[in-house]
């Protein structure tokens, strides 16, 4: 896996009339283009990393030789196959088929099922229906579509089966519960270093607190997972670009405006300022050909107390200025590595 792919890429299946499109762009900030591909929108000052969807629509016929090969390419850029099934249709014979034959292409590609359209049932009401313990015929009906999902695709292995209400925009609290529930599973399916992309872009109303945190987690993971990167500090332009997309996003969630030079700026100025501390903490390392690098535990602990003092300041509403703000920042960042190295040091302990 490459590990600096940090936009994820999600394809979208299903029958026609199924309820991809309603689905997706549902779940994510999204735009859709003439050829049925979604490409998240993203303004230019941003620099928010993308969510890459392709939506295809299943013929209701058996899939032709040599298909498996003609698609593995496309299944390669893939992430995820999110297969979308709408209420009250069982898998007919043809589109298991086509299921095998994704399979059959890229086995290890996880394949979540989406079953759209629960609340079409005739008595659906979003306080007091429920498929877990059904009472009523509509709520039995549902239940038992469920099941029949579930044994119909027993022998493909879906990480889950999750059905939605999303087309019922009568409860909107239900809705966004719907949402949230997808957008969590979809999230943990993806690869680590594309969650961040996923987690700013997704379109379900969270907690402004949780959502930061897992912001900034999935940011640090992504900067993290490069690796090694070369010092100069002006010479990483994979964790500068990862960190200001974070400030970005951060104050975007928090409904403040900050410019993409302005949060640039800042990240240059926490990055040299720690570059210091990095070195007396004896993390640095040199390789042949780079010279002093830093590894990617340390490009997750700046993203990480990058994106924790953005966090605090915005929430105490002060400004985000580069001498307090860098302050802030150091200390974060020795905490995190004092507590890690502790966290290791009982690590090693219990081993012993």
């Amino acid at each position: 896996m490459d590990k600096t792919k940090t936009e994820p890429r999600i394809l979208v299946c299903g029958l026609e009339g199924a309820g991809k499109r309603m689905c997706i762009t549902a779940l994510v900030d999204a735009t859709m283009d003439a050829v049925a591909k979604i490409e998240t929108e993203a303004k230019p000052e941003s620099e928010t990393p993308k969510v890459f969807v392709d939506i295809v629509d299943i013929p209701s016929t058996i899939p032709p030789q040599g298909f498996a090969t003609a698609m593995r390419e496309q299944l390669r850029a893939a992430d995820l196959v999110l297969w979308v099934i709408g209420y009250p249709k069982a898998l007919n014979e043809a589109e298991l088929a086509w299921m095998k034959a994704y399979q059959n292409a890229m086995p290890t590609l996880p394949l979540l099922v989406v079953g759209m359209g629960e609340g079409r049932a005739a008595q659906w009401n979003a306080a007091t229906f429920s498929t877990t313990q059904p009472k009523t015929e509509e709520e039995q009906s549902v239940s038992d579509w469920r099941e029949r999902l579930r044994t119909d695709l027993a022998i493909y292995s879906p990480a889950d089966i999750v059905l939605c209400a999303i087309d019922r925009a009568s409860d909107p609290m239900q809705r966004n519960d719907t949402l949230v529930a997808l957008s969590t599973r979809i999230e943990g399916l993806l690869p680590k270093e594309c969650r961040f992309a996923w987690i700013t872009r997704e379109k379900a109303v969270q907690d402004r607190g949780e959502k930061a945190d897992k912001m900034i987690v999935a940011a640090s993971t992504a900067a993290g997972a490069i690796g090694l990167i070369p010092l100069p500090i002006a010479d990483m332009p994979f964790i500068i670009t990862t960190q200001v997309a974070l400030i970005l996003g951060l104050c975007s969630l928090y409904g403040k405006t900050f410019t993409r030079h302005a949060a640039k700026s800042l990240v240059l100025t926490c990055l040299s300022a720690l570059a210091g501390p990095i070195a007396f903490q004896n993390i640095m390392k040199v390789v042949p050909g780079l010279g002093s690098v830093v590894g990617g535990g340390v490009a997750f602990a700046c993203t990480y107390a990058v994106g924790k003092a953005t966090k605090i300041f915005l929430e105490q509403e002060k400004a985000l200025d580069f001498s307090n703000f860098t302050k802030y920042v150091k200390n974060i960042f020795k905490e995190y590595i004092r507590s890690k190295k502790l966290k290791d040091k009982e690590i090693d302990e219990d081993k012993n």
